[in-house]
């Protein structure tokens, strides 16, 4: 394996990289040539096939992991490859984790934590429906511990999409623990009933996600979450309001924010 980072001008090298990208183009006589964006953990190279309908040059596509062959140039102080070869490489050719930024941190170790929280659930549905990818599906679950989540806004690297979602399921757990707004034994995916300090207020409906008071202000993006009280989350602190005062969370009559006096009036022009 040659990395990028220790090629040099004049060599002449055959190796496999990852075609990050590949453009058609033309010369300024209209010759077409193809320019590519090669790459490996180490950085990325721009390689020209001058020549794309040579015999040597075999079918590829973006994100192909290729085998190349041909000259090291430099061109405006920046090396790039003169390609006279290429063709895809097979699985089993190269280790993916070369190709790209990898995550620190243990694919194995951190697939094993996922799996306990998918245990965890006790709705057999919901669990079993997580399994039929996250356990069963042995070439997903291959795919889904050497993914990125993302190209470049975050976890942009081999075993991002795994670190991601475990990060994910363990903030759940965490505002589930919290502030108990949604069902713990339903994560990574559920939602449960409102709470209040004395336990739980049955809810006729679904809030939504964005509870307002009646002058249709958000209280935030986490249901509950603002109030009188500073209260974040499942509702905590609000209190049965009489009928027809006006006072309510999102759809649900009946239920008023806290320190607010029975009857008070509001910005809106509910009468008190």
């Amino acid at each position: 394996m040659r990395y990028i980072n220790t090629l040099h001008e004049g060599e002449t090298i055959r190796n496999v990289y990852l075609c990050k990208g590949k453009r058609s183009a033309e010369t300024r006589n209209g010759k077409p040539y193809d320019n590519l964006i090669l790459q490996d953990k180490t950085g990325t190279l721009d390689g020209k096939v001058w020549d794309p309908n040579s015999s040597g040059i075999a079918d590829y596509d973006e994100m192909d992991f290729i085998e190349v062959y041909g000259e090291v140039t430099s061109y405006n102080n920046n090396l790039q490859l003169n390609i006279r070869q290429i063709r895809v490489a097979q699985e089993g050719e190269y280790v993916a984790a070369d190709y790209m930024p990898t995550t620190e941190k243990s694919p194995d170790g951190m697939y094993q934590e996922l799996l306990g929280y998918i245990r965890q659930i006790k709705n057999e549905y919901l669990r079993k429906a997580v399994e039929y990818y996250f356990v069963e599906d042995e070439a997903f679950v291959k795919r889904f511990k050497a993914h990125s989540a993302a190209k470049t806004v975050h976890h942009g690297f081999a075993g991002g999409l795994l670190e991601h979602t475990l990060s994910v399921v363990r903030f759940c757990e965490y505002m589930a623990g919290t502030y108990n707004p949604w069902s713990g034994p339903h994560l990574p995916g559920g939602r449960g009933g409102a709470y209040r300090r004395s336990g739980p207020v049955p809810l006729q409906g679904d809030p939504g996600p964005h509870p307002r008071r009646s002058s249709g202000r958000h209280h935030g993006g986490v249901p509950g979450a603002g109030g009188g009280d500073g209260a974040v989350g499942g509702y905590r602190g609000f209190r049965k309001a009489g009928p027809g005062s006006g006072d309510f969370v999102g759809d649900q009559p009946g239920l008023r924010p806290p320190h607010r006096p029975h009857g008070a009036g509001h910005r809106s022009g509910h009468r008190a």
